[in-house]
């Protein structure tokens, strides 16, 4: 049933959006933010001034510097600080009673992400996580073939060149966990029972904070299927990659090029050695299929998710519960590699 948003007694069928954060991820939500019929877009905030001006002269809307001064003029906002204050802004917009996408990971600790989640669902507001890995068209068609009772073991590498940008996490809360959030929804309702963890640590400022840059878990489910995880922030060739081993298929995931290939051996018939006692010779064939998906933008099919469920047209697809799920895993995952 088609819902409109209320605000002051009115339905309305757009969003007031204000984006705080205006570095790489946040000026990529302002562009998308842009190209939207059901977005009201109000402005741009960062502590940094030249950060807040230039986004605001690109695309004509006013700048914050204090995102408290915008509470006012927005129904939702799009949060993309660094971590150890995410719990701060998105604990006051939600006071408010305003809808918050905040990019991963959702908190810096699990109680933290618990407390907004109570507090979203006592206020009734939209509650979403930025795993765009979610809203990646070859991840989409992967959920609608694997056979998850048929999976014994999923693989994936994600990993890229040096990045002085992220200081503040490591490299299990800035890349690994959005392979945790994929393989997680993959393998519901199956559990994880058991956690394996190395890691190193490169950078100096790294170690500085001792924090890894390079790490590889695995992570055992109650079904008996294995995950292995790869995240490097310091390897010269992105890649993003993952693969499953089904019972009688292999698949592979590019989240790169959204590329989504099958693999699987049948038994192919070469013909008949004699006709009176038909002995038939058979060879065993690849068949290597590779499935059709779309290239849409990630982030602007996850933006349209978050505003299309404050509107009541759409499924909020990542919510808060599933990035709490993918932070304990994570926590799991340091607690080994730091103990």
């Amino acid at each position: 049933m088609r819902k409109y948003f209320i605000r002051g007694g009115v339905s309305l069928n757009k969003v007031r959006l204000g984006i705080i954060g205006i570095g790489r991820i946040g000026i990529n939500h302002a562009r998308i933010a842009t190209t939207l019929d059901n977005i009201d877009l109000v402005g741009y905030c960062d502590i940094i001034k030249e950060k807040a001006n230039y986004a605001g002269s690109k695309y004509g809307v006013k700048v914050y510097y204090d995102y408290k001064e915008m509470v006012d003029c927005v129904d939702a906002v799009i949060v993309c600080v660094q971590t150890e204050i995410h719990y701060e802004i998105a604990r006051f917009f939600i006071e408010n009673r305003k809808h918050v996408l905040i990019e991963k990971p959702i908190t810096i600790n699990v109680i933290e992400a618990e407390n907004l989640i109570e507090l979203a669902q006592k206020k009734e507001i939209v509650l979403s996580c930025g795993h765009v890995e979610r809203f990646n068209s070859a991840v989409i068609a992967l959920n609608d073939i694997i056979n998850i009772n048929n999976i014994i073991s999923i693989s994936v590498k994600r990993m890229s060149p040096m990045d002085y940008r992220v200081k503040d996490i490591d490299v299990v809360s800035d890349l690994m966990i959005h392979d945790i959030d994929i393989i997680l929804s993959l393998m519901k309702p199956y559990k994880v029972i058991n956690v394996m963890a190395m890691k190193s640590i490169v950078k100096s400022d790294s170690k500085e904070r001792n924090h890894a840059d390079y790490c590889v878990a695995q992570l055992e489910f109650e079904n008996g299927a294995i995950a292995d995880l790869t995240a490097s922030r310091v390897t010269e060739k992105k890649i993003r990659k993952l693969y499953i081993n089904e019972l009688d298929r292999f698949i592979e995931v590019n989240y790169l090029d959204k590329g989504l290939t099958t693999y699987k051996n049948f038994t192919a018939m070469l013909g008949e050695s004699s006709i009176c006692n038909k002995d038939t010779k058979y060879q065993e064939e690849s068949l290597i299929q590779k499935i059709f998906t779309n290239s849409r933008d990630s982030l602007y099919e996850e933006q349209k998710n978050f505003i299309n469920a404050i509107l009541g047209l759409d499924k909020l697809k990542v919510t808060g519960k599933d990035a709490v799920e993918a932070l304990k895993i994570v926590k799991r995952i340091q607690e080994k590699i730091y103990a």
